[in-house]
């Protein structure tokens, strides 16, 4: 029996689709281990031998399944779909997790989070995942803005003085709401109408709030820190993802 909650490999899996496209092994185990800190570093290295193809040393391990191939020099890239060897139960002509769900490793651990009871760190972790769908609707939308509103979003990002991987949850919202981009989005994904029911300023504030208080935890803070607020901001998270087809 595994002295995991899921065979190796299977972590492994979730994880393909975030690797670049020439990767080591230590990009598999870093990913792996954000997700499930508790595996082992040698373990993993050992699998990704095990899970390759061409590897001259895989022969010596019983695992079966295969998706990576060896390019030597300790660099190795993803299988095509079609070449990959897996379990019946994973359909390798489906589209991998990534693109199933473009913030499945990060909800993942989210989720493991509020399972273990850590409820501080799970609302932060929800927060970092707005934030990058913040940036990713940002780069995505910009060169579509007309151009006044264009040029509010580029005069209020050159304020901030820095990069938007740097922004918050905060700096995103007043970004938005500058450049008029929840209307812009809205018009573009629903058509004309009132606006996001969830993903709104409103609602993105009150979780601005929520996550502001577990990254500077005070004891005025902690009765809002528990379970209920988790699950709060995680069914809001889930809403909004769904609400942007997402």
């Amino acid at each position: 029996m595994s002295r995991y909650e899921k065979p190796v490999w299977r972590m492994i899996y979730e994880v393909i689709d975030e690797l670049p496209d020439i990767f080591t092994p230590a990009d598999v185990i870093r990913r792996v281990k954000d997700k499930y800190p508790e595996v082992k570093e040698n373990t993993l290295r050992a699998h990704v031998i095990a899970l390759t193809l061409n590897h001259p040393s895989s022969k010596h391990y019983p695992l079966k399944y295969k998706f990576f191939y060896y390019l030597g020099n300790s660099r190795y890239r993803l299988l095509k779909p079609e070449d990959r060897i897996l379990p019946p139960s994973i359909d390798k002509h489906l589209e991998s997790p990534k693109k199933l769900g473009r913030f499945s490793s990060q909800l993942d651990k989210a989720e493991k989070l509020l399972n273990q009871g850590f409820y501080l760190e799970c609302i932060s972790e929800y927060g970092r995942i707005l934030e990058e769908l913040f940036k990713q609707l940002y780069q995505e939308y910009l060169p579509r803005l007309p151009y006044l509103d264009k040029e509010k979003a580029i005069i209020y990002e050159k304020e901030k003085g820095k990069p938007i991987d740097k922004f918050t949850i905060g700096e995103w919202l007043g970004l938005f709401q500058h450049a008029h981009l929840f209307n812009f989005i809205y018009q573009d994904k629903k058509g004309k109408g009132g606006g996001f029911i969830f993903f709104n300023p409103h609602i993105i504030n009150l979780i601005k709030t929520l996550r502001n208080m577990a990254v500077h935890s005070e004891s005025d803070n902690e009765n809002y820190i528990n379970r209920e607020t988790a699950l709060f901001i995680k069914s809001t998270i889930q809403c909004i993802l769904q609400e942007l087809g997402i």
